[in-house]
């Protein structure tokens, strides 16, 4: 297997007073260093548990890393915009307009995931990086508008977010259609909060990609097999051959998310979710430049972003010490 006991045991122990998931990738590999779905269960009570296990309202028996969907919120930004970037619609130090501004969903509002600093709301100041970096959803909200509801479907398709991460691990996804569903909205479609509904496993790997230079990992969480015999195969790696967007372009849009002066960059929103003002919490890291590519991206179904944050951050931490 993939995972790293020591990692799997420390994500597991951060994410249990909360209903979430966390998934933790090599962004080079592919391999999966760590996944956790809380609440869980254990296996070795599972007969006896079972008929109460089934109706408890948490869903313990969810594995919400791989079977969980939920919408993905502001997480979609940076992949819409390293895509726009290579297309020629925008560039990240492009001046926007309105980035505290408020997007309206289903009488709920969404605002900026932190608060802009009054230097970076001075007219002429703000930029799509700015706007990534402090998850404002106004400006995207406006660039979906713009480039429209068929560009957004062939962006999440290049990021193969309707498409299975990992076939044994996740139940067959919706075929994509062939055009946007009649109705959809691209200012909400591009805040990922119109019909879009992700894994925390597809995010991990879309966010896997940017951190390898725009190439879509393969997944994997068997690194090989016992053979008759008792002798043990290492499989092959296997490389993705599927480029999302250019290197530069998913460079930029990482290099927007920079925290402590570049020791890692990261992206935090919550998403609306239901009704009733109900929210999801997201957050997706990846390590710096200069050290081995790794992705962590958590989901919180309660707690607050602030909870996403420390979560990931730490399962970040960890696994920098897992491959060192």
């Amino acid at each position: 297997m993939t995972l790293d006991s020591a990692l799997q045991s420390e994500v597991a122990e951060a994410l249990s007073p909360y209903r979430g998931a966390a998934v933790v990738v090599s962004a080079s590999t592919g391999d999966i260093l760590a996944m956790a779905s809380s609440p869980s269960f254990d296996a070795n009570t599972l007969e006896a548990e079972w008929a109460d296990l089934t109706v408890r309202a948490d869903a313990p028996l969810l594995n919400r890393a791989t079977q969980g969907r939920y919408q993905p919120g502001m997480m979609l930004a940076p992949l819409l915009l390293s895509v726009a970037a290579d297309d020629g619609a925008v560039t990240l130090d492009q001046a926007v307009e309105g980035l505290t501004g408020v997007v309206n969903v289903d009488g709920e509002q969404l605002r900026c995931a932190l608060t802009p600093r009054v230097i970076d709301q001075a007219e002429g100041a703000a930029s799509y990086a700015t706007a990534l970096y402090f998850g404002c959803p106004a400006p995207l909200s406006q660039l979906g508008t713009r480039l429209g509801a068929a560009w957004i479907d062939e962006t999440i398709a290049t990021y193969a977010l309707r498409e299975t991460a990992l076939g044994e691990l996740e139940p067959e996804q919706p075929t994509l259609p062939e055009t946007p569903a009649a109705g959809s909205v691209p200012g909400l479609e591009a805040i990922g909060q119109g019909g879009l509904a992700v894994t925390p496993l597809q995010l991990a790997r879309a966010y896997a990609a940017l951190r390898s230079s725009g190439a879509l990992p393969l997944l994997r969480i068997v690194s090989g097999l016992e053979e008759p015999g008792g002798a043990w195969v290492d499989l092959p790696l296997e490389q993705g051959t599927r480029q999302t967007a250019s290197a530069a372009a998913a460079a930029a849009a990482l290099m927007a998310l920079d925290r402590d002066s570049g020791d890692f960059r990261a992206m935090a929103a919550s998403a609306l979710t239901g009704s009733g003002g109900r929210r999801v919490n997201w957050f997706a890291g990846a390590s710096g430049e200069g050290e081995p590519g790794l992705v962590v991206v958590v989901v919180l179904e309660n707690g607050t972003l602030a909870d996403a944050w420390r979560i990931g951050k730490q399962a970040l931490g960890g696994a920098r010490a897992a491959v060192r």
